[in-house]
């Protein structure tokens, strides 16, 4: 929103629109998520590995999330898996996410369906319809 340029954001919500707001990045957001719809998950540890521009993961054990040094919760998808593999956005090759990630995924039936517009979506109905391309990259090893 323009009107909320350089307005830091937990104060404001939390003085002016009177909410108490805590500001975490996507998998603490979504582990926290998760832990309030299967409580179940709150003992013993958890593994929570999350697929969309990247691959993500983050670590809990007993409903409380663990960190790196660094404070990040894991970059799962910066695992070298293919050490002469197409190269990732950090800039190392052969990277779980520069292989496997759904971005990757996407853009590669992008490309082999000659569609520029396809979403992830869309290659999934296309797969679950039998589309040989899109089967052929899903399953590609």
């Amino acid at each position: 929103l323009p009107a909320l340029n350089g307005t830091v954001l937990q104060p404001f919500f939390n003085n002016i629109a009177k909410m108490h707001v805590t500001i975490c990045d996507h998998l603490v957001a979504k582990i926290s998520l998760l832990s309030y719809e299967y409580p179940k998950i709150n003992t013993g540890t958890t593994l929570l590995i999350s697929s969309e521009e990247g691959i993500g993961s983050m670590f809990t054990k007993n409903g409380q999330a663990l960190f790196s040094f660094n404070n990040h919760s894991g970059e799962f998808g910066h695992i070298i898996i293919e050490p002469d593999g197409p190269k990732c956005g950090c800039g190392k090759s052969g990277g779980l996410e520069a292989i496997a990630s759904l971005k990757t995924l996407t853009d590669s039936c992008r490309k082999h369906l000659q569609n520029p517009d396809l979403t992830f979506d869309d290659v999934c109905k296309s797969y679950q319809e039998g589309n040989t391309l899109v089967t052929e990259e899903v399953q590609e090893d």
